[in-house]
């Protein structure tokens, strides 16, 4: 809808905040706002939500004055900064919450978050507590993360996070000051063998892992996911040891036995598992390569965890 701004002027507290301030954007146009700190962003956003009652002026959308109608009724919506989710609620509540308040039925409104989830690339992902921060999806979205994590440290809350340190080293370098805990994963040494099963090398996440030790900003601590067929030789697991151990500051490692509980994410996202036939590795192995970690290296190895 086109929305059309018309001498609009609001004053806070006695000072005038926008003054006479005119612009429209067509349907489907993205418009930016730049501007210092205090000038007035914000205010015309929260006017144009009707959070803010201007002094003068008009407000249209659609072509209808919505200048004095109340928020509820505009079907504006601001999405600010600082985070704005309730924690109660899973993702898709959150995404369907406004739908909620404009009456819209339980399951109509939940079948509309799942669209909006899939169109951010999130499928599958409705059911997840917002609160969760796992596997490489917080480097995906790296501002979020932050900012989740340096609320975390704002009121002491002790943070952690999983992920296999695949993303620029500048989306990984603005979270280290508010993260406690680096739990990183590391499946292979060969660059060839991890792309040829995961689809990428391996490069990139080495390479974070000697920066991330080196910032000496957060605790870092190895995991590895032991894949039988993939990388739960002797050899494999020494080679990975190895590397952890002449990393700066890390003192242990995690040889996590391969599950199977991922299958209900491929059937969620409409893909096919490639691991049906693959067991998950016997205890005796595991502690075998337990015993190999400790043979060539100092640091503390735990299965599991």
């Amino acid at each position: 809808m086109k929305l059309e701004i018309e001498h609009l002027s609001v004053a806070l507290e006695g000072r005038d905040i926008l003054q006479n301030l005119s612009l429209q954007a067509e349907a489907g146009e993205l418009l930016a706002l730049l501007g210092p700190s205090g000038c007035g962003k914000t205010t015309l956003l929260k006017a144009v939500a009707g959070i803010l009652a201007p002094q003068h002026g008009r407000i249209r959308l659609g072509g209808e004055d919505i200048t004095h109608l109340p928020p509820h009724r505009r079907g504006v919506v601001i999405l600010f900064q600082d985070i704005r989710l309730f924690p109660h609620m899973t993702a898709a509540e959150n995404v369907a919450f406004p739908l909620r308040m404009r009456g819209v039925g339980r399951r109509a409104r939940l079948e509309q978050a799942a669209k909006l989830l899939d169109r951010v690339r999130l499928p599958g992902y409705g059911a997840r507590r917002v609160g969760s921060l796992s596997g490489g999806e917080s480097l995906c979205q790296p501002e979020f993360a932050r900012d989740l994590l340096r609320a975390a440290r704002a009121v002491g809350i002790g943070t952690a996070m999983e992920s296999m340190g695949c993303a620029k080293w500048e989306a990984i370098e603005g979270i280290l000051p508010y993260l406690d805990h680096y739990l990183m994963d590391i499946k292979h040494m060969d660059s060839e063998k991890h792309k040829r099963f995961t689809g990428k090398g391996n490069e990139l996440m080495l390479e974070n892992a000697k920066k991330i030790a080196a910032s000496g900003q957060t605790f870092l601590s190895i995991r590895v996911p032991v894949i039988p067929t993939f990388n739960d030789t002797p050899e494999e697991i020494r080679a990975i040891a190895r590397f952890a151990d002449a990393l700066p500051g890390v003192e242990e490692i995690y040889l996590l036995p391969y599950h199977r509980l991922g299958q209900d994410k491929y059937a969620g996202l409409g893909r096919t598992y490639e691991l049906p036939d693959i067991l998950p590795p016997e205890t005796e192995h595991m502690e075998r390569l337990k015993r190999e970690v400790e043979s060539c290296t100092k640091l503390r190895c735990h299965i599991g965890g």
